[in-house]
């Protein structure tokens, strides 16, 4: 089995404070997921970030979450990286999933399954197909697009993950 590090970060502002709402993140500070992996941070961002072209997938800096004191560093085993990378390597440059987000809320409060488009997606919806290529079977009965940032994180501390944030701060 090989390990992969996934992580999850909250926030205080009012786009952190509606996710937590709608996602049930309150008590947890979880409003976005990323994954370590090809000595990145992998991450889908809603918000344009300097380097990036537009909103959507694309790789940071490995340290970037290193000194937000939200951010929780989890390791999982998974039954293969090169799979895990494969499917990073397909998501890098795909847009933001706006959908994504409408899907969850539809699916919570409606039951309604928001069909998944493929050309783009969240950072959770990301995060959830990274976690299945690799061979996880995460949430196998619902739609990747319908995975939040919470629910990401508690399947995986449920499924042998394990909190590494402390070899991540003493960097």
């Amino acid at each position: 089995m090989d390990k992969l590090v996934v992580g999850y970060v909250g926030g205080d502002t009012n786009l952190d404070k509606v996710i937590q709402n709608f996602s049930g993140a309150v008590k947890y500070n979880i409003t976005h997921a990323f994954t370590m992996i090809l000595n990145s941070t992998a991450e889908s961002k809603g918000v344009k970030e300097v380097d990036d072209p537009y909103p959507g997938f694309f790789l940071h800096s490995p340290d970037k979450f290193v000194l937000d004191k939200t951010a929780r560093f989890i390791e999982i085993e998974i039954p293969s990286l090169r799979l895990a990378e494969m499917e990073t390597r397909k998501l890098i440059g795909s847009a933001y999933g706006y959908s994504s987000c409408l899907s969850f809320v539809l699916r919570k409060f409606f039951h309604i399954n928001f069909p998944d488009n493929r050309h783009s997606c969240d950072c959770s919806e990301a995060q959830t197909l990274i976690l299945r290529a690799a061979g996880l079977p995460m949430y196998p009965r619902i739609q990747a697009n319908e995975v939040s940032p919470l629910m990401a994180f508690k399947w995986v501390m449920n499924h042998g993950g394990k909190d590494v944030t402390d070899r991540f701060r003493k960097r």
